[in-house]
């Protein structure tokens, strides 16, 4: 019987019966896939899951992701780039409030319509000022006290009328700085005082060198020729004008 048996056996019979036996009790077998594109989703068993490291560099692209199914959370950290975002696509909206500094803003980009002057301030506008009440200043040489100031070390009057103004960091032969006579603290009669700059001209050092801001202030004499006329004279330096400093 056996050596029917084995007669009679083949590699045709063995597999076809284990195809049954297989079939029967619920077993699996691999198959051999030749090619490429060829696993399909339905060649992936129950909870077969596809990892990173399943998928070839760049195989994933645009058309393969749902439309917008990605969110923040998705995307590594300092990956999205400034050629990555289309032109006009970055709005206020799109940006935190209080998350931007100058720095995140190109030179003269900003123009009269961007701002709301009444958002302004002094403080936004210039890098150094100082109001400098002539009855401040004593002492010799003489030193004056400036008031509501930013940015400003020292305030002297080297001589009568000639004021010399340090902005550290600010050199006066490369900014322009502008002054006003202060109405308030200036002797009457005020319309005949009179506070001007000299521009490209510093101060602190002597013959005019220094990067100190020179500020002069002037008074027009005025000569009674009778009771009832009077005129002014040539304009002199003179020390009881208040003055108040801005430099850009």
């Amino acid at each position: 019987m056996r050596h029917w048996m084995r007669s009679h056996l083949t590699y045709a019979n063995v597999m076809a019966t284990a195809a049954v036996f297989m079939a029967l009790g619920g077993g699996t077998t691999a198959v051999a896939l030749s090619g490429s594109n060829t696993v399909q989703s339905d060649d992936l068993g129950p909870g077969a899951q596809v990892k990173a490291a399943d998928v070839a560099g760049n195989a994933v692209n645009g058309a393969d992701v749902v439309d917008e199914s990605l969110t923040g959370a998705d995307i590594k950290n300092g990956q999205v780039k400034g050629a990555d975002i289309g032109a006009g696509e970055v709005r206020s909206g799109n940006v935190a409030n209080d998350n931007l500094s100058g720095a995140d803003i190109s030179p003269n980009s900003l123009k009269g319509g961007d701002i709301d002057e009444a958002t302004l301030n002094l403080g936004d506008v210039v890098r150094a000022r100082a109001f400098v009440d002539y009855q401040t200043c004593t002492g010799s040489p003489v030193t004056c006290t400036p008031a509501h100031s930013k940015g400003i070390s020292s305030v002297t009057r080297e001589s009568t009328g000639w004021y010399c103004v340090i902005a550290p960091g600010i050199d006066s032969s490369q900014t322009v700085a502008a002054v006003t006579l202060d109405y308030w603290n200036t002797p009457a009669p005020e319309g005949n005082a009179s506070v001007m700059t000299r521009a490209g001209r510093g101060c602190g050092q002597p013959g005019d060198q220094g990067s100190g801001f020179r500020v002069v202030t002037e008074r027009q004499p005025v000569y009674q020729l009778s009771a009832d006329d009077s005129v002014a004279g040539n304009a002199e330096a003179a020390n009881d004008v208040s003055f108040t400093i801005l430099i850009p």
